[in-house]
C-alpha cells in the first residue's frame, strides 16, 4: 500500500494519531527520508537515491513507503477462509490464501 506522502509532503517525524507503534513510525519515517533523491537530483530526469545510489524510487524507499502506508491506512481486511468444521483439502486453503 502506497503512503500518502511525497517528496514535497514527506511523512512527519512524529506519528499521526492512530498509529499503533509510534516508535516504529519514527524509524520508518527516518528511513523513508534517507532513501530520497539528493536535492540536486530531484529535478533530474532519472534521479538516484541519495542514500544507496540506486535509481529512485529505490527498493528500500518503496518498502518504507509501503510500511508507512499500512500504518496510516489501517489493517487489511480479513479474508474469508474455509469453514474449519469440515476437512478441507490443502489445495483449497492455498487457493483462498492466494486470492
Amino acid at each position: 500500500m502506497r503512503s500518502p506522502y511525497t517528496l514535497d509532503n514527506p511523512p512527519p517525524d512524529e506519528p499521526p494519531s492512530g498509529v499503533l507503534v509510534p516508535s516504529l513510525w519514527r524509524v520508518q519515517a527516518r528511513w523513508w527520508k534517507r532513501h530520497t533523491p539528493a536535492l540536486d537530483q530531484r529535478s533530474a530526469k532519472h534521479p538516484v537515491c541519495g542514500h544507496c545510489g540506486q535509481s529512485w524510487p529505490c527498493h528500500s524507499w518503496a518498502c518504507w513507503d509501503g510500511q508507512l502506508g499500512q500504518a496510516v491506512g489501517g489493517p487489511a481486511p480479513a479474508r474469508a477462509l474455509p469453514d474449519p468444521g469440515r476437512a478441507t483439502p490443502v489445495r483449497a486453503v492455498v487457493a483462498v490464501a492466494k486470492s
